[in-house]
């Protein structure tokens, strides 16, 4: 089952593809909630996330738009993301060959020793 994803995650692939951006444009289309968005905001008065020239965000981004920006740290942050992904998917599949592998395995051992003619 596909994990639903994080709005930080679904913020930093959106800004990836932009360049340039306010937090109004991606609350909405990305679908932000108003706590999620209040969230954001905060994040990014900190420069936790996306680079901004304002120097008072928190108290200013309701009541005009402040451009933001992906940053170098924002690339990575969701590369992190996509490799942490790629490597879940393939321990699952290892997972499954391991599982596949230790019952054919199972089943030759059980073979051999109820053969008949064997003994």
């Amino acid at each position: 089952m596909a994990e639903l994803k994080d709005h930080y995650i679904r913020s930093l692939e959106y800004a990836e593809s932009k360049e340039e951006f306010d937090l109004k444009d991606l609350a909405r289309d990305i679908g932000l909630t108003v706590l999620q968005r209040k969230q954001l905001a905060l994040q990014i008065h900190y420069k936790q996330i996306f680079n901004h020239d304002a120097s008072d965000y928190i108290n200013n981004y309701e009541s005009r738009p402040i451009s933001l920006h992906f940053s170098v740290e924002d690339k990575f942050r969701l590369l992190n993301y996509v490799a942490l992904q790629e490597a879940r998917e393939s321990s699952r599949s290892a997972t499954w060959f391991a599982v596949a592998a230790l019952t054919v395995q199972s089943s030759r051992s059980l073979s051999v020793h109820t053969c008949p003619t064997c003994n």
